[in-house]
């Protein structure tokens, strides 16, 4: 990312179903929580994208 943090996201395919996986290195300016909950909303905006 821009800002030097790492962020791996890897997709498998499991019985006709996505696992989408993110391992990300935090930052240290903000909550783990809300960090959390932001790359959440991320997630679910990917899947209502992707589900149109």
């Amino acid at each position: 990312m821009e800002d030097e943090r790492e962020v791996e996201t890897t997709f498998q395919v499991i019985k006709n179903q996505v696992l989408v996986t993110q391992k990300i290195k935090l930052e240290e300016v903000n909550s783990t929580n809300s960090q959390a909950f932001w790359w959440k909303t991320i997630l679910i905006n990917f899947k209502k994208h992707i589900e149109k």
